[in-house]
């Protein structure tokens, strides 16, 4: 889709970040912007010529922020708080939502998993205070398929093949224990014998090394 153009950037800080809609492409001439992003944790430091923006899930899915398009390097820097009291995000596996490219015309992405209700503030800019240019950023808010907790599990049926796109299932609800808390991006299926026999289950003919 065509990006939605503004005419006057505005977001320079945080309490004027401009809320972003899934799947639009939202296109900013950060050139006007302050040089210095204000004092912000974490790689965010490192923007020059930032502007803000946040994004709000409304279910437990997949958020998928981008640059690309962009016309010079980007980083970008994810949070949770409110402004003035802002704090580093990260996945479910501990690691610091943040993204930078060094290239010319620089792609920044992050991926990640999020409960509803959760805001997040995005300050995205110039990698290693570079310089601005014209930002492009779309985010993208994936719901996970329909059995990716335990209470949507799918009965499998005796002899019959499901397969599923799981790219887009979340960590929510896969911590479980012994070698269950090894799963990732899992989904949930149940299986119910009805009467005393062997129970065999393969995922043969996955596309990735499954748990």
């Amino acid at each position: 889709a065509a990006p939605y153009l503004f005419g006057q950037t505005t977001n320079f800080y945080c309490t004027n970040a401009v809320r972003m809609v899934s799947g639009t492409n939202y296109a900013f001439d950060t050139t006007a912007a302050p040089a210095n992003s204000g004092t912000v944790p974490g790689c965010g430091s490192g923007i020059g010529h930032g502007v803000w923006f946040t994004v709000t899930p409304t279910n437990n899915e997949r958020v998928n922020l981008t640059t690309a398009g962009s016309s010079f390097p980007t980083l970008m820097a994810v949070y949770t708080g409110t402004c003035g009291a802002l704090t580093n995000a990260v996945d479910y596996y501990g690691n610091s939502l943040c993204s930078g490219n060094s290239y010319y015309s620089g792609d920044s992405s992050v991926s990640f998993s999020s409960v509803s209700n959760i805001t997040y503030h995005i300050l995205v800019g110039g990698y290693n205070s570079a310089a601005g240019g014209t930002l492009q950023i779309t985010a993208m808010l994936t719901n996970p398929p329909p059995n990716d907790l335990c209470a949507g599990a799918i009965p499998l049926t005796n002899g019959l093949t499901v397969t599923e796109d799981v790219t887009q299932a979340t960590e929510i609800g896969d911590a479980g224990p012994g070698c269950g808390s090894g799963i990732g991006h899992g989904v949930w299926f149940t299986v119910t014998p009805a009467n005393n026999e062997r129970v065999n289950l393969t995922t043969a003919g996955s596309s990735f090394p499954t748990l």
